[in-house]
């Protein structure tokens, strides 16, 4: 069981087994403690709250809490997500990752360490905008060998620190539809240069040709992004 344990070596000599007395004495402690699993800290969370989850730097510290593991060996993989690609977290880790570069390895391995930088040179590097998620793996000594254990997923989105201050000038409405229909679209549309550029919602909706109000548009924004709806195209029409 966990605890500590505290082993004793005593030696005596002499020369009969009447004349003995202490010759050497080792005393060794040692504690031991169950490993608990790898607890992910920071940056992310789930993939649904990744609007929630945002970091303002390229090169992100990412932390964690492996409890008391001594002589473990830890690894980090980090990959891009993009949600019109793959079906899960776990599938973008599989598919191609940003860290570590080279595709033939699944893990980059750390020292022993429970946080880490994300480096500046030997990986790809992240870009502003995208959507990422990352993953610990700590390798365990057992009686019967290294024993891996792999933390859940986290996912974070790296945004323009320029651009953040500027999120609480747009309008409602124009963030629900750029959560719809994804970053991309909404910057050749509504950003500088796009037929909408300087946008603002005039207040009257219509949905396939009928009048609707505020919250029967935003519920079929939430259809299109929850992925209940889809678009078939999106186009630009001047009354």
């Amino acid at each position: 069981p966990d605890g500590e344990y505290r082993f004793e070596l005593k030696i005596f000599s002499g020369s009969s087994e009447f004349d003995l007395s202490k010759s050497d004495e080792k005393i060794e402690t040692i504690i031991v403690e169950t490993p608990s699993g790898v607890n992910l800290e920071s940056p992310g969370g789930a993939l649904a709250d990744t609007a929630f989850n945002v970091v303002y730097s390229t090169f992100p510290s990412f932390n964690w809490n492996k409890g008391y593991c001594s002589n473990c060996e830890t690894f980090i993989r980090v990959a891009e997500y993009r949600n019109y690609f793959h079906s899960s977290p776990e599938e973008a880790l599989r598919d191609e990752r940003v860290l570590p570069f080279d595709q033939s390895r699944e893990w980059l391995q750390l020292e022993d360490v429970s946080t880490f930088q994300y480096p500046v040179i030997g990986v790809r590097p992240l870009e502003y905008g995208k959507t990422y998620v990352w993953q610990i793996m700590v390798k365990v000594p057992t009686t019967d060998g290294m024993e891996d254990e792999v933390s859940e997923i986290y996912t974070f989105k790296v945004s323009d620190p320029s651009f953040s201050a500027k999120l609480s000038n747009i309008d409602p409405l124009l963030l629900q539809i750029k959560e719809a229909i994804g970053q991309q679209k909404y910057s050749e549309l509504f950003e500088k240069g796009g037929p909408l550029e300087g946008f603002a919602p005039t207040g009257i909706f219509s949905i396939d040709g009928s009048k609707a109000d505020l919250s029967s548009t935003i519920n079929a924004l939430l259809r299109i992004k929850n992925k209940k709806s889809k678009t078939q195209n999106i186009k630009v029409v001047n009354n």
